[in-house]
């Protein structure tokens, strides 16, 4: 596949991949706001026991909130494959066209020029 992308000019390289991978709005980048739990939970009301099972329930949810995003983005790397698949063999396929129109054209323009000369 790579190949036949090369063949048609288009570059299919990983730099190419990286940098649609970079491009993605940073809201879908995994980030680890430890930092950001409310202020009642760090500062010590109530007892320490209740505190950290507290602190745990949240780290779990920011866990599922990243693997979720992971997925979002990996769905949207996939989208732009097929985008980029589709065009190049769309491409491929109209230029296959109008080389066999061209054969077919100057196979005519041949036997006309027989029947002059004949």
């Amino acid at each position: 596949m790579a190949e036949l992308a090369a063949s048609e000019g288009v570059t299919f390289s990983p730099s190419l991949i990286a940098e649609g991978v970079s491009s993605y709005p940073l809201q879908y980048r995994s980030t680890n706001p430890s930092n950001s739990l409310p202020l009642h939970i760090r500062s010590g009301s109530g007892s320490s026991q209740q505190e950290h099972h507290h602190h745990q329930q949240q780290q779990q949810q920011q866990q599922q909130q990243q693997q979720h995003q992971h997925q979002h983005q990996q769905q949207h790397h996939l989208k732009d494959l097929h985008v980029l698949l589709f065009f190049i063999l769309h491409h491929h396929q109209q230029q296959q066209q109008q080389q066999q129109q061209q054969q077919e054209e100057e196979k005519v323009k041949l036997q006309q020029e027989a029947v002059e000369v004949g």
